[in-house]
Formats: structure tokens, sequence, C-alpha cells
């Protein structure tokens, strides 16, 4: 059964389904404000200090660059007591002028793998003696420019994180993975200044900010939902011009 996920931002529609063993998909969709090629450029690169800084990954790195729109990239996540490492080869592919599609996919190590056998040894070494099992992730965005600094974007994540792992963790990590893909729509948000603001995006904004819908979900004590509103203040351009013109706010 699918399950309507409620995230912080109204401009979102989120739904996953959890399959049991490990294993589950989801999708959300949105439109954000944001130039087609910085809307590309946010999610093709991988290894950014925004989603090191947003999505909590252990480690988040670019392996190889196999040809001018391919790459391996390579994270690893905890799900629940469990760590797990996702392998992928990344590609852009240019649908027409309005529309890309970035993939991603799970690396067969034996066939798509150009290190050295010496190197293959030496990393598989790491894995085994740190107890890090291998998940599968399969994930494909794609943005459409509907106008000018328009872009809808459908993020589609399937994962297969073992048959050891529960159906709330499984649930968990949907969310999580899902989550990185609003997260797109927040970092552009708050990119926009005061005299660009429209209303979609003044409702997005808000709701990041306020208590029941916002990020921290009511799981965050009053002081820190104060600091998270600091934050926000701090972070967005259009409310930086708005504490400048009334200090008070």
């Amino acid at each position: 059964v699918m399950e309507k996920v409620e995230g912080a931002f109204p401009l979102s529609d989120t739904w996953l389904k959890v399959e049991g063993q490990g294993k589950g998909w989801g999708k959300t969709t949105f439109v954000m404000e944001a130039s087609f090629l910085e809307a590309v450029a946010f999610f093709w690169n991988f290894d950014s200090r925004a989603h090191h800084d947003t999505t909590g990954d252990i480690e988040r790195v670019e392996e190889e660059q196999k040809r001018e729109w391919e790459k391996i990239v390579r994270r690893k996540q905890r799900f629940g007591k469990k760590v797990r490492e996702l392998t992928n080869v990344m590609k852009l592919h240019k649908i027409n002028k309005n529309t890309i599609v970035i993939t991603m996919e799970p690396v067969k190590e034996s066939k798509e793998r150009t290190a050295a056998p010496a190197q293959i040894h030496a990393r598989n070494s790491t894995r085994n003696s740190s107890k890090v099992k291998e998940a599968e992730e399969n994930v494909q965005i794609t943005l459409k420019k509907n106008v000018e600094k328009e872009i809808k974007v459908e993020f589609v994540t399937r994962l297969n994180l073992g048959n050891k792992i529960s159906n709330d963790v499984t649930r968990n990590a949907l969310k999580k993975h899902l989550d990185e893909a609003a997260e797109a729509e927040r970092y552009f948000t708050i990119l926009i200044t005061l005299d660009e603001m429209t209303k979609e995006a003044g409702e997005a904004l808000g709701a990041d900010m306020v208590w029941d819908g916002g990020q921290l979900g009511r799981q965050e004590s009053r002081k820190d939902w104060e600091r998270h509103m600091e934050m926000v203040c701090k972070e967005s351009s259009a409310l930086r011009e708005v504490v400048k013109k009334y200090p008070w706010f």
C-alpha cells in the first residue's frame, strides 16, 4: 500500500511503499524556482557541501569519472544500528532542451569497475574489517523546465537494504532519501530575494519556519525551535532583507 508522506514543504507531493525484507520505493514531486542549469548542477554535484550538510551520510565521495556525464559515486549511511554502503553508476541524460534525467544504478563490480585488482582487494578488505555491508539503490531524477526559473522535479528511489532490515527502518530510510530532493527546494528557496519572492515560495519558506509543519516536525524543544527560526532568518536572502528593514522582526 502506498503511503502519503507529509513533508516540510507544501509544494512537495511525496509517496512511498515498504515491500518488506529491507525493500521499498518512493517518489516525490515538486516545483522550485531556479535556473534550469543550476537545478541540474545541484543534483549532479554528488560531493557538494550542500549534500554533505543535509544527508547525514557517514561518507560521500565521487570515486571515478568514467565519461563526461558518467561517474562512480559511493556513500555510507546508517540505517538503525546497521551501516550500509551504496555504490552507484551516476549518469546524466539530456532528453531535450527542457528535460534532463539523472540516473543512479548499483555498480556490478566485476562488470563495471575499472580499478586494478589490488585496489579492489584493498577496498573489500576495508569493508570486511569494518563489517559494512553493501545495499542497493536505484534513483531517477527528472528535471523539466516549465517556464523561465520554474523547474518541475520528479525524484524516484528504490532501495534494497538487505532482508535483516525491519520495515520501520526501511520506511525511515526511504523518507530520508526522498527528503534529499525536498532539500533542493529549500536550498533554492532561501536564495530568493525579497523582490523576487512569490506566493508559492513564501509558503515554502514559511513552512520551514513554523513549529507545526516545518522541518522540526514537533520533535525538538521550544529552545531548538527558536534557534531554527533564527537560522532560517539568517540563511534566507529575503528574510535577511526583512530583518535589515525591520530590526524587531
